[in-house]
């Protein structure tokens, strides 16, 4: 995505609302915060998605302008996860480790890809201790 013209990422930012046209029939775009600089900016989309997953608040802010929350399906599957927060040097892993975290600014996150030679971790950025 990142190699289309009219694609651009923004790190540490966070959508804190949708935005849509006066008559409220049309999603225009979203309103972003920078989480460092808690500037607010109104970005105007053609297309916008949520790809956040299950703690998505699209639903809310759909709500919030009338349109309702759209219909969820329950899927069980036979999943169980759990996490653990581990410090640990860079040379202490050995493995080839790549993951993609989420960041949430209120706890700690890692973000961990292997540069071939030397697996590298870093606290994802935001990160407060």
């Amino acid at each position: 995505m990142g190699v289309i013209p009219n694609v651009v990422f923004l790190d540490d930012h966070d959508v804190v609302d949708v935005t849509s046209n006066t008559s409220r029939d049309r999603i225009t775009g979203a309103r972003i915060v920078s989480r460092d600089s808690h500037s607010e900016l109104e970005l105007s989309a053609d297309l916008v998605v949520d790809a956040t997953g299950r703690g998505a608040r699209t639903p809310a802010m759909l709500e919030r302008l009338g349109y309702g929350r759209p219909a969820e399906d329950d899927v069980v599957i036979q999943l169980t996860y759990a996490s653990q927060l581990l410090r640990m040097t860079p040379e202490s892993l050995h493995e080839c480790v790549a993951s993609w975290l989420p960041c949430p600014v209120d706890r700690p996150a890692w973000r961990c890809s292997d540069t071939s030679t030397t697996p590298l971790c870093s606290p994802c950025s935001g990160w407060r201790q």
